[in-house]
């Protein structure tokens, strides 16, 4: 019986994230469940950092949707989206 050579899932790049760690505005709403406006909204706030060609760090949409704002640390989280 013949061996299948089938990369796993795992090691295959995700759909728009054709530089390595980067993903596209639509990708990152998808990772966060959220619309692509709320993406661009994190962004404006300063709280996502865009690179060159409207591409996202997935390291820093993860980190940028998780941390705080300032003056939001004791906030409650009910109600963010």
């Amino acid at each position: 019986m013949a061996r299948s050579t089938i990369e796993p899932a795992s090691a295959q790049p995700l759909p728009g994230s054709e530089a390595a760690g980067t993903i596209t505005i639509d990708v990152a709403a998808m990772l966060l469940m959220v619309t692509p406006e709320w993406v661009c909204r994190l962004t404006k706030d300063g709280r996502i950092a865009k690179t060159e060609r409207e591409r996202y760090r997935v390291v820093d949409v993860v980190r940028g949707s998780a941390s705080p704002q300032r003056g939001e640390r004791n906030a409650p989280l009910s109600g963010r989206v």
